[in-house]
Parts: structure tokens; sequence; C-alpha cells
């Protein structure tokens, strides 16, 4: 799953929305590094890669790409999926995008000094150009599919995979149907099993600080001169 999928599972639990973004950041051991909150977060994202990555109708919206594409078929079909969720958003959650999305990077900006610096470049480059709020339209899908494609370093056609998905909307919106329901029934589970998280941040807490955004905001002016 994408971004905006994982923020979704990981709401209202700021070690969880920090988790969900460093859950591709972070590797091996350097885990324990981080407070056991954000550590629970990591492991979910995980876990939410794995069981959507296995879901049946997940491989059928795999197969549905064609092409050189095939090989990239996973991260296409994430981001398709947050295409979908974001479109039909008012389905799945009882506040709107533009709020929920607004929490969230407020949740993110509360803990500024967990992220490393590409994943904090990553936060300001997707809440200053709306990545996530984009993504409901098709326009939105085909701008996340190029930037895919730049960050692949060979030649690649991940752009046209947008023709994958304007052939069979449909099948793949079928797909999504199937596999979503059970995600968030499996998270429900899975955090159930893993106990709650701490405070990520409790020296904040005790202290009754907010944390400075200056290092989002030194992030969030250099993704304004480089957009894409």
């Amino acid at each position: 799953m994408n971004y905006l999928a994982h923020f979704s599972l990981a709401a209202g639990d700021d070690g969880l929305l920090v988790g969900a973004v460093l859950g591709d950041f972070v590797r091996g051991r350097s885990l324990e590094a981080y407070p056991a909150g954000v550590q629970r977060g990591i492991r979910l994202h995980r876990a939410v890669d794995a069981y959507s990555d296995a879901h049946p109708a997940a491989r059928e919206s795999r197969r549905r790409i064609s092409g050189p594409n095939r090989r990239y078929a996973g991260p296409i079909v994430d981001i398709i999926y947050d295409h979908l969720l974001a479109r039909d958003w008012s389905a799945y959650h009882p506040a709107s995008l533009a709020t929920f999305i607004g929490s969230a990077f407020a949740a993110l900006h509360r803990h500024p000094l967990l992220f490393l610096p590409d994943a904090a470049g990553l936060i300001a480059r997707m809440e200053a150009d709306g990545w996530l709020e984009h993504l409901q339209e098709r326009t939105g899908l085909a701008h996340a599919l190029r930037r895919v494609g730049r960050r692949v370093r060979h030649p690649n056609t991940i752009e046209a995979a947008i023709d994958d998905f304007d052939r069979d909307p449909d099948g793949f919106a079928a797909d999504f149907a199937a596999c979503w329901p059970d995600l968030t029934a499996h998270c429900t589970v899975w955090l159930a099993q893993h106990g709650k998280g701490e405070n990520p941040c409790p020296l904040f807490a005790e202290k009754g600080d907010t944390p400075s955004r200056s290092s989002f905001a030194t992030s969030c002016s250099s993704a304004r001169s480089h957009r894409g």
C-alpha cells in the first residue's frame, strides 16, 4: 500500500503515523533506535504491505498491469489503490479527505526530530504539493506514477501504466473493494495483538511543548522550488 492507505490505517495514533512514513526508510536493527510507539507503527507498515501483497485481489490487480511494467506491478497497484481510496473516500471515512490529511500532517509535524532527512523531505514535498489531495483525480494518479518512474534509476515506462488503469478502471475498483475491508480487519486484529504504543515523544508531552516545525518548513521551502 502507499501513503494515503498507510495513513488511513494508522489514523488517531501519532506513533503509528510516524511509523507509516518511516516504514519505507528504516531497515533491520535500526528499528530499535526508535520509541516503542514508533516501532509499532513501522511494524504495522510492514504487516500492511505483507498482507496486501498476498491478497488475491491485489494479485489480480497486478495481473492487469501489462508489458514491461509488470516488473513494477506492486508499486503501481499500490498507487492505483491510493487513487481509488481517495476518489471514494466518503465511502470509507466520516471526515472529509481534506480534514483527514490536515490531521495526519499535523501529527507528523508534532514529531519532527524523529524523521531522517530523506523522510522529512518526502513529507514536506507531499504536503507542499498536495500529493494526497490530488489523488482524488485521474491527473493526480498520473502524476504519482510519473514521480515513481522518475525515482527509478534506469529508463522505464511506469508513467504509461495509467493506460492499464484506463483500460479497466472497474476491474481495479472491484479488486480494491475486495481487498480494503479485509485489510482493515487484519489491521484491527494486528493492533489488538500488538498492544498500544506510547507517545513517540514523551519529552514534549511532559513539557507541554509543541516541537518546532522549522525542519519541515525548510524542507517545504526547498520542495516548492523543486516541484515534481
